[in-house]
């Protein structure tokens, strides 16, 4: 025997006892620490808890139970298991061509990033902007109803169909709707004057 053959042999026997990446199911995950931490179950049968749930800086996702995961044992040690990658096939979004990119839910909100180069944002219940101000440098269209809190300032020319109502004051040109008067006041039939 050939010293290149018993070369081979040490390598697969000190290979035997690393462990190669494996796949695993979710069982639960501890999202207080400050990287989270999962307990699932390897293919193998093994119930494996306390791995480190490894995600891309900026993205943060609490892994559902019954999601699959792809485990790496760092040093090839089950104890130094980390989750690098996870998917739920049932809830996952269907994309429509290559290069779109989604971000979502087990439940169904998503924000969808499409070939057209448009952005569909779908939420159930609402969508929250928090931030001292929010920019559009294009048209904006509403389906729905609009609800204002604070003050509203247009600029450029406002148009539109159907009635207004007002609870407070009206002013327009300098002239209040509620308290201006009319010049050149005529009984009968005639015209009064502009207001004033």
């Amino acid at each position: 025997m050939s010293t290149l053959d018993d070369i081979r042999r040490e390598v697969d026997r000190g290979l035997r006892g690393v462990r190669t990446a494996f796949r695993g199911v979710m069982r639960g995950i501890t999202r207080t620490t400050q990287v989270q931490r999962a307990r699932f179950g390897g293919l193998a049968g093994e119930e494996l808890a306390d791995a480190e749930v490894m995600q891309h800086f900026g993205f943060s996702s609490a892994i559902p139970e019954g999601a699959d995961v792809i485990v790496v044992p760092v040093g090839g040690r089950t104890a130094q298991s980390v989750v690098i990658a996870s998917e739920l096939g049932s809830v996952r979004i269907q994309l429509g061509a290559a290069g779109e990119t989604v971000i979502y839910s087990q439940w169904g909100d998503r924000v969808h990033l499409r070939q057209d180069r448009s952005i569909l944002i779908q939420a159930a219940s609402q969508v929250n902007v928090q931030a001292p101000l929010a920019t559009f440098s294009g048209n904006v269209q509403v389906a729905g109803n609009v609800q204002i809190a604070g003050n509203l300032s247009v600029t450029g020319t406002s148009t539109g169909t159907g009635a207004a109502t007002f609870s407070g004051g009206v002013t327009g040109a300098g002239v209040t709707l509620q308290a201006h008067v009319h010049s050149g006041v005529q009984p009968g039939g005639g015209n009064t004057g502009g207001p004033t």
